[in-house]
């Protein structure tokens, strides 16, 4: 069972990513992993309960219940 929380914030960072196309940090924070991946996405999709962040030629992605937390945030230049 997925958490209502992770799932909202999983879709404000994939609708962040795809209207800042590159310039998006995202830094994901798997359950089985005590550190986090940061990336900067190109862009974002939700299929159904999973999720995918691309970032260049590399992607990561998984189901909502694999999550833990979520953060992403547009680069200042």
């Amino acid at each position: 069972m997925s958490n209502p929380r992770i799932q909202q914030a999983v879709a404000d960072a994939v609708n962040l990513v795809n209207h800042h196309r590159g310039v998006t940090s995202v830094r994901l924070m798997f359950n089985d992993d005590p550190t986090a991946v940061d990336i900067v996405a190109n862009s974002a999709r939700i299929f159904g309960d999973t999720f995918e962040f691309v970032a260049g030629f590399e992607s990561y992605g998984g189901s909502f219940s694999e999550l833990r937390g979520i953060e992403a945030h547009v680069i200042q230049h």
